[in-house]
């Protein structure tokens, strides 16, 4: 495992595991990977390029650096249309990877251009893509499935607002989740991808009788049925054998195979 503080630390750890035809993972906040017991077979690369700066109505954001921080920065700066990104958990990177939403807004909506690593014939270069070639979808981008291309630092393009307002809207964000998400135990998050507006994961898992469900330390969260929750001990194994659980019995009640929103490593 290294630290990759700057994006000529990161070249360098990605080169180092090119060059070995080493398997590599990018790691940010780790808030939507759930990581096997057996390990990871390769070079883990923990992102640490927190820096956040505000250049007129435009935020940029190292990999690295948190979600939540760079909203906060932003609204303090009078820079407005981030706020419900605040309580997603995990780093800038981590978002863009897997344009990270909640309550109708997504990472792409602001974004303007992403600057990466690339992998070409002649080893990692720097490149700066615009948004438009980013292949973003539902929880989804061109990172999930290149891995030839890195976060380096996103830019968003921002409105201008109220920094009161701003801070009112951060704030109304945060109580919400706290008001329907577990906070209370440790888990990765929203586990599986909602089908529809209108037919939300937890709607169908909560209909299967999947509520409560628990293996060994392992628990789908009475209080938020799309979340397995560590209530002590868990093991990886016994959250795939509830991701697994889940599925059968919503395709059995449903008809609907669900798909995994966190990333399985």
């Amino acid at each position: 495992m290294v630290a990759a503080s700057s994006v000529g630390d990161l070249c360098d750890a990605l080169s180092w595991a090119e060059d070995r035809s080493l398997l590599f993972l990018i790691l940010g906040g780790g808030s939507n990977m759930l990581i096997r017991d057996e390990g990871y077979p390769g070079l883990i690369v923990k992102m640490e390029q927190r820096t956040i700066e505000v250049a007129e109505r435009e935020l940029l954001a190292g990999a690295g650096a948190a979600t939540r921080l760079a909203v906060i920065t932003a609204v303090r700066h009078g820079l407005r249309g981030l706020e419900h990104l605040a309580g997603i958990p995990g780093t800038i990177g981590g978002a863009v990877r897997g344009n990270a939403g909640s309550f109708g807004s997504e990472t792409k909506d602001y974004l303007t251009r992403v600057e990466v690593l690339h992998l070409t014939p002649h080893g990692w270069e720097e490149e700066v893509l615009p948004k438009e070639v980013l292949a973003f979808g539902y929880r989804d981008s061109l990172f999930k499935h290149d891995p030839a291309y890195v976060v380096c630092r996103a830019v968003f393009a921002l409105a201008t607002g109220g920094v009161a307002e701003g801070e009112r809207l951060v704030q109304e964000d945060l109580a919400a989740r706290k008001q329907t998400q577990p906070y209370e135990f440790p888990s990765v998050g929203s586990v599986f991808k909602n089908l529809r507006p209108d037919l939300p994961a937890a709607k169908l898992i909560e209909a299967a009788g999947g509520k409560g469900l628990a293996r060994g330390g392992a628990e789908v969260s009475t209080k938020h049925a799309n979340f397995i929750v560590n209530r002590g001990g868990a093991t990886a194994a016994e959250v795939l054998a509830l991701i697994a659980d889940i599925k059968q019995r919503v395709f059995d009640v449903a008809g609907i195979t669900l798909e995994e929103e966190i990333v399985i490593i």
